[in-house]
């Protein structure tokens, strides 16, 4: 959460939740750290469709 608090000035709330989950998900990915493997370590498969983060 450090890390991702230097940039948080630069983002509205909903903004800095969706950039933080790639974020998180790959820091905890186990497999190869495409969009879709980020997502899901993120735990947001079924939650939220991916192309979001793209946005």
């Amino acid at each position: 959460m450090i890390v991702l608090g230097v940039p948080r000035p630069c983002f509205t709330t909903p903004s800095f939740t969706t950039m933080a989950a790639p974020v998180t998900g790959v820091l905890s990915a186990n497999g190869p750290r495409t969009g879709a493997g980020m997502w899901q370590a993120a735990g947001l498969a079924g939650k939220a469709h991916r192309s979001r983060a793209r946005r």
